[in-house]
């Protein structure tokens, strides 16, 4: 795809499905691309180091992006349409505090009630 952006994640993925949410939010084009092993071992590990998901690729620049944070951050500079943080700076430290609480403390909850069987 030629302009716009490649999501690569999975649909199982928490954070793939943060990321995901957030482009269409955004209403920026972009295609997503199952990270099968054949794309972890030809793109996402080659260009991010890691083995981990969501990565989003920049297409016109060809950069790519690893954590939903860092993508979010990088994106808004980029489409400043429709913004998702706050312009003020006391709000915006609020947003940044509640999604550190999100990605880092709701997840322990949010894995077990959707995997555990109980």
């Amino acid at each position: 795809m030629k302009g716009g952006y490649t999501l690569y994640g999975a649909q199982v993925s928490l954070f793939s499905g943060k990321a995901r949410s957030y482009l269409l939010y955004k209403g920026v084009p972009f295609e997503e691309v199952k990270a099968s092993r054949t794309i972890y071992n030809t793109v996402i590990i080659p260009k991010t180091g890691l083995r981990v998901v969501p990565v989003v690729r920049i297409n016109d620049t060809d950069e790519y992006i690893q954590d939903t944070t860092v993508i979010i951050d990088a994106l808004e500079q980029r489409e400043p349409t429709r913004p998702v943080m706050p312009s003020t700076p006391k709000q915006l430290l609020v947003s940044k505090l509640f999604e550190l609480y999100g990605d880092e403390w709701l997840t322990i909850p949010a894995m077990h009630y959707r995997w555990n069987k109980g």
